[in-house]
């Protein structure tokens, strides 16, 4: 979106924030958001990389596939142990898990447009 855009926007009513800020979170929130995204992330793309089906993966980690798709997905009740075992499992050493990010990053990198009321995040312009 364009300046210009966004300006016409906001001078309209609309709201423009990071993810973190329409959640309401707190910075340690935000950091464990950014945190449990990147280990996510990066355990896709290594099981990609090497040719690794979610269920062999979850064989090695003695877990059902079902597990695998939810911690490369959005679920919640995944912890952040499966997400590093499963890193230890393909090779990943832990001295190769860059994390990196914040809450600032999460402001260049998540932006969001709220609704007008600032309850739910508003469609894309057409």
């Amino acid at each position: 979106m364009d300046s210009a855009e966004k300006k016409r926007l906001e001078a309209d009513g609309w709201k423009f924030g990071t993810v973190a800020e329409f959640l309401e979170m707190t910075p340690e929130e935000a950091e464990l958001m950014e945190l449990r995204h990147t280990v996510r992330m990066r355990v896709r793309e290594a099981r990609l990389a090497q040719g690794i089906t979610q269920g062999e993966l979850a064989k090695r980690l003695k877990t059902s596939q079902p597990r695998i798709v939810a911690l490369e997905g959005t679920a919640t009740d995944v912890g952040l142990e499966l997400g590093f075992r499963a890193l230890f499992a393909l090779g990943v050493k832990s001295s190769d898990v860059h994390i990196k990010g914040s809450p600032k990053s999460m402001a260049k990198t998540r932006n969001v447009r709220l609704s007008r009321n600032n309850t739910k995040p508003a469609k894309k312009a057409a």
